[in-house]
């Protein structure tokens, strides 16, 4: 028998042909459950109705007003049974499985990598062919797509975005943009901001990711180091310690939703690669949303103290000399799609000038450069960071847009905006 008042949680829905048939995939966005349920089109309306605020005979009701069916009880109680054993009701049955889940996580060391197999290769040489590949096609792009884009949208770059010269090749590069996107889509784009770390590489690298799950403080910390196949990027716990010992325990109340981001994965999977056989460590940073500063139209700092704060005792804490560091900020500037809410697919031709004219008014927002792919190391960044915010705040009614968190804690720290 079905449970009273049964909820669907968050799902990701999308259309697959099997057995000849078009039917519709649901799966869990969050990755806490690898389940995946085929539903027919037509269920799709019934699955709507389970919002948590009708039991299973008020569905029916409801059906039989839309539709003029009456939809046997025994169907739909199959219906959810199959969801509940897939983990995507939310239900007793759902928070004892997160439970275990968090539990198993906390006991391990290392993070495990979450996408090999699936956005790269699992076995280590063939990762390297395969990132080889990604940084011989970054090599082929240009690299004054920025000022290309700032024309295209009559924007006024400030100073410090000159072009590149030969000699920027060998500069000091104190912080980096790079996609958080599937590898096999953005590969080359996120190699682009790579190929500058084997110029100068850190002892350091504070990356600061998107956390595209839900996040009750402002950040994420992990005490875990980051493994994937090509080894294991040593967290510096030291320094986690240290902030947490002047925090609190609130930046690692969230550290789960490090198991089941990608953001930072691929970061580290492209420096592993990029300094082969030279030891680096890692402070892995899960960002929260800055909706409500957006909203409020103001600094993140003043809309949450707790913001002001993390980044006060971050300053403190990298400035007791721990060696060269390296500020990473793994962002995507546009999706598009309407998986991301379009009315209808990219168009190649026509979406590039609206793509580099959007890279370029973030980058002038940030202070950081972009290529025509919507990355660019910034190794000259200069602009304020609370331009994130007010370059956001035109985008409030697309907020799947671009990654404004990352960007702007990248420019908040002292050491990512300048460079020699």
């Amino acid at each position: 028998m079905a449970a009273a008042n049964p909820r669907l949680r968050p799902v990701e829905a999308f259309v697959v042909r099997s057995k000849g048939r078009e039917m519709v995939a649901l799966h869990d966005p969050m990755r806490y459950s690898e389940e995946i349920v085929l539903v027919s089109a037509e269920a799709m309306l019934i699955l709507s109705a389970f919002d948590g605020t009708r039991d299973v005979r008020q569905v029916q009701e409801e059906l039989m007003r839309q539709t003029g069916q009456l939809l046997p009880t025994a169907e739909i109680d199959a219906m959810l049974a199959k969801l509940d054993e897939a983990h995507l009701l939310d239900n007793e049955n759902f928070a004892a499985f997160l439970a275990g889940q968090v539990a198993k996580y906390a006991a391990l060391a290392d993070r495990p990598a979450l996408l090999a197999g699936q956005a790269y290769p699992k076995e280590a040489e063939e990762i390297r062919k395969t990132l080889d590949g990604y940084f011989l096609e970054a090599a082929k792009l240009p690299d004054d797509a920025l000022h290309a884009g700032a024309a295209a949208a009559r924007i006024v770059l400030p100073a410090g975005f000159e072009r590149e010269s030969p000699a920027d090749e060998g500069g000091a590069v104190r912080g980096l943009i790079a996609p958080h996107i599937d590898p096999r889509r953005g590969g080359a784009c996120i190699a682009k901001a790579y190929a500058k770390a084997r110029n100068d590489p850190a002892d350091l690298y504070v990356i600061f990711g998107t956390a595209h799950g839900e996040c009750d403080a402002p950040y994420a910390l992990t005490r875990k180091n980051y493994a994937t196949p090509l080894g294991v990027a040593e967290t510096d716990r030291a320094l986690v310690d240290s902030l947490v010992s002047t925090l609190g325990p609130e930046p690692l109340a969230d550290e789960f939703v490090h198991k089941t981001e990608h953001s930072i994965e691929f970061q580290v999977l492209f420096l592993q690669h990029a300094l082969a056989g030279k030891a680096f460590r890692i402070l892995p940073i899960l960002c929260g949303s800055l909706h409500p500063a957006v909203i409020a139209g103001m600094s993140p700092d003043l809309a949450d103290m707790r913001v002001a704060r993390f980044h006060f005792t971050l300053a403190s804490e990298l400035a007791k000399g721990r060696g060269k560091i390296c500020f990473i900020a793994g962002a995507d500037f546009s999706h598009i799609g309407m998986r991301f809410g379009d009315r209808q697919g990219p168009r190649p031709r026509p979406m590039r000038p609206h793509l580099t004219r959007r890279s370029a008014t973030i980058a002038t927002a940030t202070g950081c450069a972009a290529t025509r792919r919507s990355t660019r190391s910034c190794a000259r960044a200069r602009g304020p960071p609370d331009g994130c915010c007010a370059t956001s705040s035109r985008s409030k009614r697309r907020p799947a847009r671009w990654s404004p968190s990352p960007l702007w804690c990248c420019a908040r720290n002292p050491g990512s905006v300048s460079a020699s």
